[in-house]
This record gives structure tokens, sequence and C-alpha cells, in this order.
């Protein structure tokens, strides 16, 4: 490309220096001849470049937009006054963990203005996170989790198994980090709503079905 337009130049050169009509005529259609050259030359390279687009190598990502934002429910109201003990009463099995329970009580509230979220572990890659309504010390609900959940204090939204930046672009095929599944949850009246969930996508690669998606021949 960078030949074609010197040799234009040399043309457009000879052309106004050149004495004769017909010299001039001549160059004059090498010129427009060799402009015409250096314009398709480059669309087609734009056009090429343009046209290439994702490269499939064996990798599907997808973007998944207008997800629920922290800052969607942030009308949230702040508690007036505080439980003195945990109204057990109002979640079954609530007792066997009284002491968390309690612990958690005694700390400012964390989530969605006036709630408190208790989390302890219970095993392996698993736990309970208990939803304290910190004016009367009623349960309004618990969510298990395998890789946490997020949550604000000035926020009515909570986030199970939520992405962090270093896991982006985020492996839905990673069950190890994925746990399953992203949902989002609100409270709302003192009632823990699910929004939406994200399910990971089942991959069987031993289905009878796929002979050849282990790669054999």
């Amino acid at each position: 490309m960078l030949a074609v337009f010197c040799f234009s130049l040399f043309a457009v050169n000879l052309f106004f220096s050149s004495g004769y009509f017909i010299t001039k005529l001549f160059y004059m259609k090498v010129f427009v001849i060799c402009l015409a050259a250096l314009l398709c030359m480059y669309g087609l390279s734009a056009f090429a470049q343009d046209d290439k687009g994702y490269v499939y190598d064996g990798t599907i990502k997808f973007i998944v937009p207008d997800l629920p934002r922290f800052e969607d429910y942030s009308d949230v109201l702040s508690a007036t006054k505080l439980a003195e003990d945990i109204d057990f009463d109002s979640y079954e099995g609530a007792w066997s963990f009284r002491t968390r329970l309690r612990n958690g009580l005694k700390k400012d509230p964390n989530f969605a203005g006036k709630y408190k979220v208790v989390t302890h572990g219970c095993g392996t890659s698993c736990q309970v996170n208990w939803i304290v309504d910190t004016e009367n010390g009623k349960i309004v609900d618990r969510i298990g989790s395998s890789h946490g959940i997020s949550y604000k204090l000035d926020s009515r939204l909570i986030i199970k198994h939520p992405p962090t930046y270093e896991e982006m672009p985020y492996n839905l095929t990673n069950h190890g980090t994925f746990g399953g599944a992203i949902t989002f949850y609100i409270v709302r009246n003192n009632e823990i709503y699910e929004l939406l969930s994200l399910k990971t996508p089942t991959i069987k690669w031993d289905d009878p079905k796929y002979p050849l998606a282990k790669g054999y021949p």
C-alpha cells in the first residue's frame, strides 16, 4: 500500500513538471488508477478488520445486562430502637444457634437500614446467613450459601454467590467458585423475596447423545 501511494505521488510530480499534453494526460490516468487502487485496498482492509469480529476458540462469552443493583433498592428505614434479645419463636430451629444470633444482635445493623445479617459456617464451603430485624429481634429468614453473600447497609438487595472483580469475566462452568447460581434477593415488609437467579448451565460431556464431545474421532 505504501508503494502504491509513493508511486501516485511520483505520477503527480511528473504530471505537473512535464511539458507535453499527452504526457500529462497519461500520468493523470496513472494517478487516478493508482489512487483508486489505494482507496480500494484501504476499503478492503477496513472491511476485513470490521468483519473479523469474534473468533470462536471453543469459548462462548455471555453478557447479562440490567441485573439488579444495590442503588436500585436504596429506600431503607433506620432502626428506631434495638431489641434486647432474639425472638426465637419467629423461626423454627433458631434456638440451636442462640449464641451466634445473640452476639450478632449486639452489633449495629449492617443491612437495609435496620437489619442485621448474622453469618456463621456450617461445614466446608457452607455458610448460614440469618437476617434479623434489630427493632424486634424477629428472624426474617435465613439464606444458605457456599460462596458468601453481598449486602449493604443502605440497600435492600442481597446477592448470593456474588462474583468478584478477580473472577471477571465469570466462568459459569467452574462449579467450585460459582456455587450453582447467582441469586438476587430483596427484603420488603420483613420478608425476603427472590428476584431472579442465574443458573449454571449443565454441560454433560458423558451424555451418550454426544459421543464426539470428548474429541474422539
